[in-house]
């Protein structure tokens, strides 16, 4: 199985001109933890895609090797050789781009943003994906707290099937009690429903038109927690939760000094 790896806002990316500053490794360990879990589950053929600046982050990781995992690069859906892409299609939009003019995708694929820690086992969610033969599988979040209340708002139907979406979560909601983590598994199938050639965004559009089609979107239903990593501080604070755990165990990925 493939992965795309959805990566660094113009946002997430002020500060990486400095190289120097603590601040610009931020995005790269926030790539580094996502190459990570998906190397971890046996996930090693990735792409990932860049809205700004991405010939850093190629010449930072390069082919992958010394990770374990075969990295390839888009931006704005085009695959990188060695010029840098202006274009901006967004994540649904650059997805299409990169498999119709490279086929990159051959089955069922993973998308997920590259901002949070995971404690997922990825594997569960393609076995129930293929299982159910869905279009979609969206991973969502139970025991919803305040701190997802940005996040969309899911209903599912007895078959596990998405039946409303809304764009917030709002407490006491009847039935909207899970909410959308951002980690999709697609059918190849997907791309026909993206138009080519402009932006067009996996959560916003992309997941939306499906469920309207009729097609099958299903919702992974998990206890994920996910810890976001926006801060040198909120990196010490994950790495010491996550040591705290007996079952953590320490990365074989080390993001290098970028000075």
């Amino acid at each position: 199985m493939k992965a795309m790896i959805l990566a660094l806002s113009q946002r997430e990316l002020r500060g990486f001109h400095n190289r120097c500053t603590k601040k610009s490794i931020i995005p790269l360990i926030r790539i580094a933890s996502s190459i990570e879990q998906l190397r971890r589950q046996d996930i090693k053929d990735i792409i990932i895609h860049t809205k700004d600046m991405p010939l850093e982050i190629v010449r930072y990781f390069g082919n992958g090797e010394r990770y374990g995992v075969c990295l390839s690069y888009s931006c704005g859906g085009d695959k990188l050789g060695r010029k840098e892409s202006n274009l901006t299609l967004g994540s649904a939009g650059g997805m299409a781009k990169v498999q119709r003019k490279t086929s990159f995708f051959d089955n069922d694929f993973v998308v997920l943003r590259d901002d949070p820690y995971i404690n997922l086992d990825l594997r569960n969610v393609v076995a129930f994906h293929k299982e159910n033969a869905a279009m979609a599988t969206i991973v969502l979040r139970k025991n919803v707290d305040t701190q997802s209340k940005q996040n969309r708002a899911i209903k599912l139907d007895a078959f596990h099937r998405v039946s409303a979406l809304r764009e917030h979560w709002c407490q006491g909601e009847s039935g909207m009690n899970s909410v959308d983590t951002g980690i999709y598994i697609f059918s190849t199938r997907v791309i026909d429903y993206i138009p080519s050639n402009q932006a067009y965004d996996c959560r916003s559009e992309l997941i939306p038109k499906l469920v309207n089609a009729n097609e099958k979107v299903l919702g992974y239903e998990s206890d994920l927690e996910s810890l976001n990593i926006g801060s040198m501080q909120d990196y010490l604070n994950v790495s010491l939760a996550l040591l705290n755990r007996a079952e953590y165990k320490p990365s074989s990925i080390a993001v290098r000094d970028s000075g």
